[in-house]
């Protein structure tokens, strides 16, 4: 497969870069806790069935509030900021190579706009590669699959010459199966710079 006719639809959360100790026991999972958690209180819900119901929280504050959950996002990412022993993984040099091969990169996370842009920043991407970023603004709750459809229409690319990259079964690896996308699952032991071994 030549890399220039190859699209990759990747990850960025634990993809990117990895918390050490998981995203709920970091800085960034902890702001977007007590943000997610602030909005609850200020319009005198419960926080405990906020975060016990089935629709996921933020969509729960919007239904609510009467907001859309693209606004209930913003407000929980927009003041999350990276931490400050940084971020630590393969990220920018990945992106370096990818588009040093020829690559065509699609950022898709589950994460909120101003959180993945922020990450993109600091992991020096071009900013016309920022600017395209596809976050959960973008799409329904645990839907990558909707977004994945978007991308390869949005390209025109096939799905046979697309590669979705990420660290989470449910939402990275099994939606891009189902659409016949290649996929590269990041562990321990198979690393995100593995992925270019595919390609020798």
């Amino acid at each position: 497969m030549n890399p220039k006719n190859t699209l990759i639809i990747c990850d960025i959360d634990g993809t990117l870069y990895e918390f050490e100790n998981g995203f709920e026991n970091s800085t960034v999972g902890e702001s977007v806790k007590f943000n997610t958690e602030n909005i609850a209180l200020e319009n005198n819900l419960s926080v405990a069935e906020m975060w016990n119901c089935d629709i996921g929280p933020t969509l729960f504050l919007a239904n609510k509030i009467g907001k859309t959950r693209a606004e209930i996002l913003q407000r929980v990412w927009e003041n999350v900021e990276i931490p400050e022993n940084g971020l630590p993984g393969f990220g920018a040099g990945f992106i370096q190579k990818a588009i040093k091969m020829g690559f065509k990169l699609q950022f898709l996370t589950a994460a909120g706009h101003p959180w993945g842009t922020k990450v993109l920043n600091y992991l020096d991407t071009p900013k016309f590669l920022v600017s395209e970023l596809i976050a959960a603004h973008d799409f329904p709750r645990q839907r990558k699959d909707i977004a994945m459809t978007s991308i390869l229409v949005k390209y025109n690319v096939a799905p046979e010459n697309t590669w979705s990259i990420g660290d989470q079964k449910h939402t990275d690896i099994i939606p891009a199966t189902k659409l016949g996308i290649k996929t590269f699952h990041i562990t321990k032991e198979n690393p995100l710079m593995n992925f270019f071994d595919k390609f020798k």
